[in-house]
């Protein structure tokens, strides 16, 4: 995460206008990757949960998590979703943000992605893989630290494995061709690499079954000159989060029209889940995860959630 003169610096590249935060009633402009799992402000927006909640929102798609953060820190924002972790990390080297509303989630039945090997492969658990590669979306974020806590617990020395970083489209290659020994693959990449290679877990269960993935976040000093428009974000938020889990059909064609992406791969895909409340019990095993394995002191979750 970078300091907060580089995360200023950095406005001008992504064209955004470093406004002040506007007075209660104002619009409130709120950003997120248009990705499922961070897709509720989109769905809000669409199905018109912010104006029944009085909120005037102007929603913006950003290409990652980095980007949120660097249009809030930067006042170019008030409210951002992104990977939970990403916020975590902000938090502990002293970004003053706090998480107002729950997102996306990893439960059972709705895994956020699956691990997979070449289809020649014999590797089952974590001891198969001691100094071997294996390629994540994201390096130091959650596909690494799930990842890692998946192959120790299941007999393994994540410490010995070397991480590398590649696009969704590259890992599909790469395990199909057997550059990679492993690979995390993320929603909705995972119907397309079962073609050519062969999943054997779901390393995320190893932080917990259930657990929250990404949140909704914003600086604290404006949270908390701003709590009307908090708890009327919290209010559409709520609202498009127990929609979105009971319309998968028709957040579908929103998501394939936001993030511009293929509707079969949409369809083909296990569709995220989401939080209906935000309850710091399902953030502290992230935290704590990312605490062993991002080298950062581990803190209660209530420390970052919005009160």
């Amino acid at each position: 995460m970078p300091d907060r003169r580089a995360v200023i610096g950095g406005i001008g590249a992504l064209g955004l206008s470093p406004l002040a935060a506007g007075a209660a009633g104002e619009r409130v402009r709120i950003a997120a990757p248009a990705l499922d799992s961070t897709a509720l402000m989109f769905y809000a927006d669409e199905m018109g949960f912010f104006k029944a909640a009085g909120l005037d929102v102007d929603v913006q798609a950003m290409p990652n998590g980095e980007a949120v953060t660097v249009g809030l820190t930067g006042n170019a924002l008030e409210i951002g979703c992104s990977q939970a972790v990403s916020v975590i990390t902000a938090f502990k080297r002293g970004l003053p943000v706090t998480i107002i509303a729950s997102g996306g989630m990893q439960i059972p039945s709705a895994p956020i992605g699956m691990f997979f090997v070449p289809k020649g492969s014999t590797a089952q658990s974590g001891r198969d893989f001691d100094g071997k590669t294996v390629a994540i979306l994201g390096i130091k974020g959650l596909a690494q630290f799930g990842t890692q806590a998946w192959l120790d617990r299941t007999g393994g020395n994540s410490s010995s494995v070397k991480f590398i970083e590649m696009s969704g489209a590259e890992i599909a290659v790469a395990i199909g061709d057997g550059r990679v020994d492993g690979a995390f693959v993320p929603e909705p990449f995972v119907a397309a690499v079962r073609k050519v290679a062969r999943p054997i877990a779901n390393p995320m269960e190893a932080i917990a079954p259930t657990f929250l993935s990404s949140a909704h976040f914003a600086m604290q000093p404006w949270a908390k000159a701003h709590p009307d428009e908090v708890r009327r974000f919290q209010r559409a938020i709520r609202d498009a989060a127990i929609w979105a889990n009971r319309n998968r059909d028709r957040s579908a064609l929103i998501l394939e029209r936001v993030a511009h992406v293929d509707p079969e791969i949409v369809r083909a895909s296990v569709r995220a889940a989401y939080g209906e409340r935000l309850d710091p019990a399902q953030l502290q095993p992230l935290i704590n995860v990312t605490a062993k394995y991002g080298g950062l002191a581990a803190f209660p979750a209530a420390e970052i959630c919005y009160s």
